[in-house]
């Protein structure tokens, strides 16, 4: 499976990020769709959409992708979330609510992150998923 992972798009799906996004197979989105569940629509119409909502996403997002996805990836374990490991942070989460969110190994993916590192016990080796 091909993936193409974008964040932040605030409103805007150019014709040149559709160009460099032709060849994957799904489009993960990382939070801050921005403009609305239109534009959501835009983005799942153009190629098949998992997402989550970010701290500038309305209610009509976040009634549609939750704050967490967890899933797997050809045999991987996915967690995606917009704001990752920000501690004291509203929209972050701490490396404990983390560990007790999922067991491990999980590849972590997000939009932005306060701390530069995720905790080791929680990364695998890519290989082959993403």
């Amino acid at each position: 499976m091909y993936i193409g992972l974008i964040s932040d798009t605030h409103g805007t799906f150019a014709d040149d990020v559709k160009e460099f996004l032709a060849p994957v197979d799904v489009i993960w989105h990382a939070g801050d769709f921005g403009g609305g569940i239109r534009f959501a629509r835009k983005i799942a119409e153009y190629k098949p959409l998992l997402g989550v909502h970010g701290n500038v996403d309305g209610m009509d997002i976040r009634s549609i992708y939750p704050r967490f996805q967890q899933f797997e990836c050809e045999g991987l374990r996915v967690l995606m979330t917009h704001i990752g490991l920000m501690k004291g942070a509203y929209w972050g989460f701490s490396p404990r609510q983390l560990r007790r969110r999922l067991s491990t190994p999980i590849i972590p993916i997000c939009s932005y992150m306060g701390i530069p590192t995720f905790p080791r016990w929680c990364v695998t080796r890519l290989t082959g998923c993403c």
